[in-house]
């Protein structure tokens, strides 16, 4: 529900858990978008396989990046 009244232009989803038991995780698709990253955890982390680390590098206009950094 929290995705779905989310007026942002943009969202971003992480899940630990693709595949839903009740059948939900159909609902990623439409809330966020098509899967666009999979990774294993022991890929990043092979002494502990139980974390994952990726980092996403965003590049923000002079206006974004103004944006970003103005107090809350």
């Amino acid at each position: 529900m929290i995705a779905e009244y989310s007026l942002a232009l943009y969202r971003l989803g992480l899940t630990a858990t693709r595949k839903r038991s009740d059948g939900t995780h159909a609902d990623l698709q439409t809330l966020i978008a098509p899967r666009s990253y999979r990774t294993r955890p022991c890929a990043h982390a092979p002494s502990s396989p139980r974390i994952a680390l990726v980092r996403l590098t965003v590049r923000l206009s002079p206006r974004e990046r103004q944006r970003y950094d103005a107090p809350a």
